[in-house]
């Protein structure tokens, strides 16, 4: 899993994270053998619902104007001439909670003992076993990510069983997807403002699992809680793979709303205490300390 590579020249990359209310859009230049450079830095907040107004809509008026914002603001201090005009090396998109889904299944293979397991083998039973699996309302569902992790062979634990042959493979199963209607507005705007031939859709919790893994060492599994505005997520982690994630419609600022309700207070006093993740470094720490850990 590469999300910024490092290559022998420096690389232009352009972030976005999509948060339960706020749309945050990055701009990297990646050099062989250093820490990725942020250049430009910006959110924009998604407004809350108005008059009916549809929530892809919303969406759509805070990605476009942070679009426009960046090549006003964004590329004019650039040096370079392709990144000044909108062309990036890559453009890779992360959605947190609630623009997708992802579920976790545990499945097991049986199969002929004397003939050894192969990669196509493999994708075919990871999307047998993805079938069903995501929630029904999703008809126009795209798929971010279809992972498997957790392989055994007859009861036996293996990092990899490509090439084994056993009677039973067992592994976990893990995908994420996002509507297809979300994607085309996010793709719509991000073409009309720049260029790229490689735009690519992820969800945050894997790289969030992935850098943890690679740089803080956790041996045990452990819980990851990614708490937003309006949403919070919990993930089940073991060993830097997702097991499984759920996720609540409640976040801080709606449990500020509800505290100030309760206490009979203003609003106002419980916003004093909110801090945005950003408002720490944590887009551009977490941007960093990713591409260093899978340079």
């Amino acid at each position: 899993m590469r999300f910024f590579e490092r290559r022998q020249q420096s690389k232009s990359t352009l972030s976005v994270i999509l948060s339960s209310d706020h749309v945050e859009l990055s701009i990297l230049l990646i050099s062989p053998e250093q820490k990725p450079k942020i250049v430009f830095a910006s959110s924009k907040k998604i407004e809350k619902t108005t008059a009916g107004k549809p929530l892809l809509s919303r969406l759509n008026e805070s990605l476009t104007a942070l679009c426009d914002e960046t090549l006003t603001e964004g590329l004019t201090h650039i040096v370079s001439r392709r990144v000044a005009h909108g062309h990036f090396d890559a453009i890779r998109v992360f959605y947190g909670s609630p623009w997708y889904v992802s579920r976790g299944r545990q499945i097991s293979i049986t199969r002929s003992a004397k003939t050894p397991l192969t990669e196509s083998s493999l994708k075919e039973s990871i999307g047998q076993a993805t079938v069903g699996l995501l929630p029904p309302e999703m008809k126009d569902a795209v798929i971010l990510e279809e992972h498997a992790h957790g392989f055994t062979v007859n009861g036996y634990p293996i990092e990899n069983p490509i090439g084994v042959a056993g009677e039973e493979i067992g592994m976990r199963v893990f995908v994420s997807a996002i509507d297809a209607a979300t994607k085309n507005v996010v793709e719509t705007a991000l073409h009309r403002a720049f260029h790229s031939r490689s735009l690519t859709h992820h969800s945050t919790v894997l790289p969030i699992a992935d850098v943890l893994h690679k740089t803080a060492a956790i041996k045990d599994a452990y819980f990851l809680v990614d708490v937003s505005a309006l949403t919070t997520e919990v993930s089940r982690i073991d060993r830097g793979m997702v097991l499984d994630t759920i996720s609540f419609p409640e976040g801080f600022e709606t449990l500020s709303q509800k505290a100030a309700k309760s206490m009979k207070r203003p609003h106002s006093d419980m916003q004093t205490i909110q801090k945005r993740p950003n408002d720490f470094g944590l887009t551009k720490e977490f941007t960093i300390a990713h591409d260093d850990a899978l340079g």
